[in-house]
């Protein structure tokens, strides 16, 4: 598929979804995200439209590509990739949803387009773990993946002056089976936590940390760790700026440690 065809069908789709949701639609977002790192520095640019069933986004994602010819260059090579995607999640019933993910063909190399179908139930709980949420996804070429996460949020010193710590964090279990490939399946394990309300109640931003480690098991046994600082402005009640400084270390890759930077722009029409 050429250029061209590309951003027809792109442009068709994006006017499509605007048209379908407008009559339901609550908000209408579009948003910016950047990141800086060294293996694959890329950013994200599109709209999102929020309902009350149903939630749309749309928008296209550009990343620089390590160069693979060179095993002791880490940073990005001479190749960019362009590729445009759509997402929707429709609500079934009051915990059930069907979210769909469409990836178009990538513009510099004339890949196909992928889908991904997940089914997801999410429940709010009354024990320790105040949030289940699970999900099943298979793709047209026979991957499939399912996945339950169980979190929880607890408040520490709310009713005082100060905005209250809120401290959340979840258990994710994991587990990809490939129809063609027993070899390659593979379950995960991780935990997170993040805290926030780092700064008085008044103040326009605000900070969080967080910490999150996970490890597969199967045919190739992977472990990560990541910590990260995050800060978000309010500039004005629609729009919202975010920063992040990540570090990130796996097994699985020639550097000890790979810092990010990250940079959101969110603004509500």
């Amino acid at each position: 598929m050429d250029r061209p065809r590309n951003v027809s069908v792109f442009v068709i789709l994006v006017s499509s979804l605007h048209v379908c949701a407008q009559a339901s639609a609550q908000s209408f977002t579009t948003y910016l995200e950047s990141s800086a790192a060294d293996q694959k520095p890329r950013s994200n640019l599109g709209l999102s439209i929020r309902g009350d069933r149903i939630q749309l986004r749309a928008g296209v994602a550009i990343r620089g590509i390590a160069n693979p010819d060179d095993p002791h260059h880490y940073g990005p090579g001479e190749h960019t990739e362009v590729v445009p995607s759509l997402r929707s999640a429709f609500s079934v019933a009051k915990n059930l949803a069907i979210e769909t993910r469409v990836s178009l063909p990538e513009w510099n190399a004339g890949t196909d387009a992928t889908l991904d179908t997940r089914l997801r139930y999410r429940k709010s709980l009354d024990t320790f773990f105040n949030e289940l949420d699970g999900s099943f996804s298979r793709s047209p070429e026979g991957f499939t993946k399912q996945m339950l996460r169980l979190g929880f949020r607890q408040l520490v010193g709310h009713g005082l002056a100060s905005t209250p710590l809120t401290i959340t964090g979840a258990a994710i279990f994991e587990a990809r089976q490939h129809a063609a490939d027993l070899a390659g399946d593979s379950h995960k394990v991780g935990v997170e936590t993040r805290v926030t309300g780092l700064m008085p109640r008044l103040s326009a931003s605000d900070h969080s940390l967080s910490f999150k480690v996970e490890r597969i098991v199967g045919a190739r046994p992977e472990s990560a760790s990541t910590l990260a600082y995050d800060q978000s402005w309010t500039l004005s009640p629609l729009t919202d700026m975010g920063l992040s400084l990540k570090v990130l270390r796996r097994t699985y890759s020639s550097l000890d440690y790979e810092p990010s930077i990250d940079f959101s722009w969110h603004s509500r029409l």
